[in-house]
């Protein structure tokens, strides 16, 4: 199915504090690295330095915006979701750091003036808008001359190890997943028409789960098994048979890995 506007094929993945928070939880305790690190060390901001988050989720980027620009800089949360927002609200109160935070939808133009950041990012949520042109332009419109944006997504190598298993359980093709599809093939194609000095970087990260209850709770957080289906019965078919899989490999291996791998997009204002 395409959506009309886009001429794209449709995915809907509504995320939500718990599904978002088991994925965060999952690659805290089981990844070799922290992505935070890469991010953070690709945008090298400097203190005093604004910057807009959008897609900002639970607030995994914008708590460690704000410790490097300090208080006398300016960090910007934006979401699409009311619940996500108030989660990562939260937990900037809970470090007693001052972010601002507006419930937006990325399709829609930003109601800020031009040139009001020094730095965007846009990490896991990019490949989710309709016009990605469109989007792109206007963030460009709100950086300053000499800003930068940086965009995170999958690629076509992530995770292929739980692709094949997903595949062998459910019996299907794999569902539309538009980061894989989009990130480094039309979305770098925009950004390099758009802006200037683009570069583009490659994160591996490892997951290693010891046991099948851990892996079955990053995996059922995730859009691939969340739209395998509309029957919640069957999902359930899916989770004990891959539960089986895994459980082979464990015994096998000691242990079960996926290996995550991010693009990264850091381009200049034209």
């Amino acid at each position: 199915m395409k959506d009309k506007e886009s001429g794209i094929k449709s995915y809907k993945f509504e995320e939500n504090t718990s599904t978002l928070s088991a994925r965060i939880k999952a690659h805290k305790k089981y990844a070799d690295f922290e992505i935070n690190d890469w991010i953070l060390d690709i945008l090298s901001l400097k203190r005093g330095e604004r910057i807009l988050d959008v897609g900002c989720g639970t607030g995994k980027q914008v708590i460690p915006y704000k410790k490097m620009v300090g208080e006398e800089g300016l960090v910007t949360g934006a979401d699409m979701s009311e619940e996500l927002v108030a989660e990562a609200q939260k937990q900037a109160e809970a470090e007693n750091l001052e972010i601002e935070f507006v419930v937006h939808d990325a399709n829609n133009m930003f109601n800020f003036p031009d040139e009001s950041y020094d730095a965007i990012s846009c990490c896991f949520t990019i490949y989710y808008i309709k016009n990605i042109e469109k989007t792109l332009l206007d963030m460009k419109r709100l950086l300053a001359p000499e800003g930068r944006i940086f965009l995170a997504g999958p690629t076509p190598e992530n995770a292929k190890l739980l692709h094949v298993l997903h595949k062998k359980v459910t019996k299907k093709a794999l569902p539309y997943m538009p980061g894989v599809s989009r990130f480094m093939s039309e979305i770098l194609s925009l950004v390099q028409k758009i802006f200037r000095d683009v570069k583009v970087y490659r994160f591996q990260n490892p997951m290693k789960f010891q046991d099948t209850d851990s892996f079955l709770d990053y995996y059922t957080s995730t859009g691939l098994f969340i739209n395998s289906s509309t029957d919640a019965a069957e999902k359930e078919q899916y989770k004990d048979r891959i539960e089986k899989e895994v459980q082979k490999i464990i015994e096998k291996e000691g242990s079960i890995e996926i290996i995550k791998e991010v693009g990264g997009i850091l381009a200049y204002k034209s």
